[in-house]
């Protein structure tokens, strides 16, 4: 009697915490982080009115000719006509000005406050994924979407992987070109059933899309939001370094490519090689297809037009 109840006992594991509570820590460490890192700010310069203005830590306000002498005197060496074409329109550190300022920690309710005041700022992001997950689940409901996947999955058979090649090829570019990263959360719901319908799991589709955009956006070769920035604010072109920053994508991208051509393969013969197989069946019940035959998978010019107009409703959001 004692062992079988000893073999009923269950084992004590760790599971991941969900988002909101790795967010929540994060958050907390980022309050007591402003009682221990000291505070301080250089001073900052910005072209206005014709005028080279710099705005000291204390608040103080100081301007001086807009010439590349003024700037050389204060160790920036950026080409004042970069200031004057608008090319850099932010302001810059000032080199050698930084200076310790009074600590202002936040407090305990810094902590809640911070939460709010963070989703009122994204709360247009929010929205559109509310919206999108709304037309997708109507779109799920017609069966269309379970028809076009069928399709697809028959179209595909036995070179599924070159669906995950072009996702991830794209998606690089999308990051190395404009800043994809997190605008392709949008991709995950449309790309999943497409990827489960195949034999894959939660980790390619991860792998196609964030791994990709990452990977895009740490080698940026002309993307506005990083590279061409910080080019302008180090007073040189976002084409200088650019073979390197291309010879790094090429590798990282081939390398990612590699790999999840390996695992794909892996899952595909082996499902429960899935890093992720534990949670498969409520990942599938999510996000596969519906294989009653209660439903007509039968992917008809209805359901087509059905499809088209979704993606034409995507693109206007």
């Amino acid at each position: 009697m004692g062992e079988a109840t000893a073999g009923k006992k269950h084992r004590f594991k760790l599971k991941m915490p969900g988002a909101f509570t790795i967010l929540f820590f994060l958050t907390v460490i980022a309050v007591m982080l402003t009682w221990i890192v000291p505070a301080g700010s250089y001073s900052k310069l910005a072209y206005v009115n014709d005028h080279l203005q710099v705005t000291q830590p204390t608040g103080e306000k100081i301007s001086y000719p807009a010439t590349q002498a003024t700037l050389d005197k204060l160790h920036i060496q950026i080409d004042v006509d970069q200031f004057k074409s608008g090319a850099i329109n932010k302001p810059i550190s000032v080199p050698e000005t930084y200076k310790r300022l009074e600590q202002h920690p936040a407090s305990v309710s810094d902590i809640f406050s911070s939460m709010v005041d963070g989703t009122i700022e994204s709360v247009d992001i929010m929205i559109f994924i509310l919206v999108l997950g709304g037309l997708i689940g109507v779109v799920k409901a017609s069966g269309a979407f379970e028809s076009g996947l069928a399709a697809l999955s028959t179209k595909t058979k036995g070179k599924e992987f070159i669906l995950v090649f072009l996702v991830t090829v794209l998606l690089a570019l999308g990051g190395t070109l404009c800043g994809i990263e997190e605008e392709a959360v949008a991709f995950y719901p449309i790309l999943a059933p497409v990827f489960i319908a195949m034999g894959y799991d939660s980790i390619v589709c991860v792998g196609a899309i964030f791994l990709a955009s990452s990977l895009g956006t740490t080698f940026s070769v002309i993307n506005p939001f990083s590279v061409v920035i910080a080019s302008n604010a180090a007073g040189t072109t976002f084409t200088q370094g650019m073979a390197g920053r291309i010879f790094g994508l090429v590798i990282a991208v081939t390398c990612l490519l590699f790999y999840l051509h390996w695992y794909a393969r892996k899952v595909q013969q082996n499902p429960q090689f899935s890093y992720s197989y534990d949670d498969r069946d409520k990942f599938d019940q999510m996000w596969g297809m519906t294989t009653s035959e209660e439903k007509d998978q039968r992917f008809t010019l209805k359901k087509k037009i059905i499809l088209i107009q979704r993606h034409n409703n995507r693109g206007e959001t």
